[in-house]
């Protein structure tokens, strides 16, 4: 069958600016992939970062001209206005597509899915194989009713099938179509992977857990090392991968096994990887160091012990305080991830994460990119709390509104207050704006001196960023006309 699958545009508020290497859908990737093993011609649109018209126009066009028979969703909570938008349209305009919905928001909320767009399919969970095995119903005309992890409207009522099992056996799973994205973007130099899925723990503000069962479920290295070489075969631009596992640093010799396989193949590629903040070993480091890691990104969330405590990562100041004394033998670029608007979260909260943060920044310097206010996705236990308060009902995801914040204890306002003062006391990009160089620069100017020294990149960065804070009325004409140039350029 002819299968078009799809991500549309994210809401404004949550989208990516557009780059050549940003992030993109390893989850379509793998059904793609998968699809096509079985016969299926499959075609890939990933359209995050577009805005709304641009993304529904170009997917539009591409239903007319690719003429699928299937049209795959995939549905974010942070993409399901424009998801029931496209459901709505094509349900109009093409009344003989069928329509497949999934991603972690569609199983979530699958009930109040197909209660709403009754002519709908939901695949539940990783989607490979149940993708694969309702397209064999779809062609020989046979009972949905056989195939695990679905949810469907069938005679005046919701039906869910058995639950799908986990696939342990990752290895059974063909690589990702990397080419959709590569061929879409000639700029493309940097490939995202994933050498393992799930993750052990259940955060309190992270959905995960109902797709991943808690499970931690790894490919073979191998596997992985065959990938990447692939990918540096058929894309001799390719320099940097970004690993996006769950939980890449969970297994400490298994990092150490493919960091040395990397190293005997001289491969010259740069790696990305995100991480817990323990365990981390120094013989880990040391060969993550040598195989070419350059940034490591490690979900710290917050600085203030009680908060620690309430979020579940099962972590500490000290487990933190120890990973970057290890972290400060080695030239790693370093991200922490931190959020705002966590129950507890007062004045006293916010100022002990900002001297703790500036304690680890002093150790080892990290690069503060932005302070996430506290969103609330259905399935969390920071949902269940609004929930419970009677601040938002399942109701919520049916309606246009963005994805909310966490607003129990501290208004919007006050979250926004307490953003902007972190991100004035910790972040390199606020040091060109008068809050910014008296809480930030000024507490640690040879630190941050020594960083920039060695990350001078960074620089154009923290320009801007003083331009768009200091000159707000200039920055917007001053990005249309460096768009408007390199626009030029790639025309040329």
């Amino acid at each position: 069958m002819k299968v078009l699958l799809v991500s549309h545009s994210f809401e404004e508020n949550s989208r990516a600016t557009y780059s050549p290497n940003v992030p993109y859908s390893l989850g379509l990737a793998y059904i793609a992939s998968f699809l096509e093993t079985k016969g299926h011609e499959v075609d890939i649109l990933w359209l995050d970062t577009f805005d709304f018209s641009c993304s529904h126009k170009l997917i539009l066009s591409k239903i007319d001209e690719f003429k699928p028979e299937v049209l795959g969703i995939q549905m974010f909570s942070m993409n399901r206005v424009s998801s029931r938008r496209l459901i709505e349209h094509c349900s109009e305009k093409y009344p003989n597509l069928k329509l497949v919905i999934g991603g972690i928001h569609a199983s979530i909320m699958a009930d109040q899915i197909v209660k709403r767009y009754r002519n709908v399919v939901v695949v539940v969970g990783e989607g490979e194989i149940t993708f694969s095995e309702l397209l064999s119903v779809f062609e020989n005309g046979y009972s949905l009713d056989n195939i695990k992890g679905l949810v469907y409207w069938e005679n005046g009522k919701i039906v869910k099938t058995e639950e799908r099992e986990l696939n342990y056996n990752l290895d059974s799973l063909p690589h990702p179509k990397h080419e959709a994205f590569f061929d879409f973007e000639p700029e493309r130099t940097t490939a995202h992977i994933i050498t393992s899925r799930g993750c052990p723990f259940k955060c309190s503000f992270c959905c995960l857990h109902i797709i991943s069962k808690r499970k931690y479920r790894v490919r073979n290295i191998d596997e992985v090392i065959k990938e990447i070489v692939d990918l540096k075969i058929k894309y001799p631009r390719l320099k940097t991968i970004q690993i996006h596992d769950d939980n890449f640093t969970l297994n400490n010799n298994r990092v150490i096994d493919f960091c040395k396989k990397i190293i005997a193949l001289n491969l010259d590629i740069d790696f990305i990887a995100s991480g817990t903040i323990k365990p981390v070993s120094e013989e880990m480091l040391y060969y993550m160091e040598k195989a070419g890691f350059k940034k490591l990104m490690f979900g710290l969330e917050t600085g203030a012990e009680k908060l620690m405590v309430n979020t579940r990562k099962g972590i500490k100041k000290k487990d933190a305080e120890a990973l970057f004394y290890k972290l400060k033998k080695h030239d790693f670029l370093i991200t922490t991830f931190l959020m705002v608007g966590f129950p507890g979260e007062n004045e006293d909260t916010v100022n002990e994460t900002i001297s703790f943060v500036k304690k680890l920044q002093r150790i080892k310097y990290n690069y503060i990119v932005g302070i996430g206010k506290l969103w609330v996705y259905p399935g969390t236990e920071i949902y269940q709390i609004m929930k419970n308060e009677n601040r938002i009902s399942d109701d919520y995801w049916l309606l246009d509104g963005d994805v909310p914040y966490f607003t129990v204890e501290l208004d919007l306002d006050t979250l926004k207050e307490f953003e902007s003062k972190m991100l004035d006391h910790l972040s390199i990009l606020r040091i060109f704006t008068f809050k910014g160089f008296i809480h930030h620069f000024l507490s640690m100017p040879l630190v941050i001196l020594k960083f920039l020294m060695g990350n001078k990149y960074l620089i154009i960065s923290i320009i801007v960023e003083g331009i768009k804070i200091n000159f707000p009325s200039l920055y917007p004409k001053l990005r249309k006309l460096y768009q408007s140039i390199r626009g030029k350029n790639l025309n040329a």
